[in-house]
């Protein structure tokens, strides 16, 4: 197919995208002859009777076919149930969201969206967006599975209350291609300033009645009420 281009005489042709056709294949000819003052100025060195094809033109052409590019695949992440990990029922749900708790496991789980049929033998890779977060997939007994995997479970006690934790997966094809999915959510700050009081400080066991009080406790906005 012609690109029907007007000829140009620069050294680097740029061919828009909006003019290539998917499909088609192209031909691009390049010709390169001696200017009349180079001729010029050789007659100067050679002798008048300079060969004829000291002039004569040269062409070289390329062919390419235009092939329709990659596709983002549609990658969503699911906050699911620890207590329900290891059952027929992970990850059936997800967890009330945005807010995540620091005193309890995070598991999430990474995946294509039914409706992209190509993903086969797909790579997985999760990675930390946060300075606060830039250990946080670092190999180590905080980590229950692999960073390489759809399913990534955190252990109680590793996230930061009050910090924004920030992830995102990438996953691609065998095809070569890729999307990605990114999760930002708060980490809850747990009460505090609170006391617990016991009335009376001492009695005597099965006479005496206690009586527990507590006062005080307080948290972020977001968190309340308690």
């Amino acid at each position: 197919c012609d690109l029907g281009g007007a000829p140009t005489n620069l050294a680097e042709l740029t061919i828009p995208k909006a003019g290539l056709v998917v499909g088609v294949v192209y031909e691009v000819t390049l010709t390169s002859t001696r200017n009349a003052e180079a001729l010029f100025n050789a007659s100067l060195v050679f002798p008048a009777s300079s060969p004829s094809s000291f002039s004569n033109p040269s062409s070289s052409s390329v062919s390419f076919a235009v092939v329709e590019g990659a596709k983002n695949i549609p990658v969503y992440i699911t906050v699911c149930d620890p207590s329900k990990v290891g059952t027929i029922f992970q990850c059936e749900s997800s967890m009330p969201f945005p807010r995540l708790s620091a005193d309890r496991p995070l598991v999430l789980q990474a995946a294509v969206d039914p409706s992209w049929e190509r993903t086969l033998r797909p790579v997985v890779v999760w990675e930390s967006l946060g300075e606060v977060d830039s250990e946080l997939l670092t190999p180590g007994p905080q980590i229950r599975t692999s960073t390489t995997a759809p399913l990534l479970i955190f252990a109680a006690g590793l996230l930061t209350p009050g910090h924004t934790l920030r992830l995102r997966v990438t996953i691609t094809d065998s095809a070569g291609s890729s999307g990605y999915a990114e999760l930002s959510a708060p980490v809850n700050v747990p009460p505090l300033g609170g006391s617990l009081e016991i009335i009376p400080p001492s009695g005597l066991a099965l006479f005496t009645v206690f009586q527990l009080e507590t006062h005080g406790w307080t948290s972020d906005a977001e968190s309340l009420p308690l």
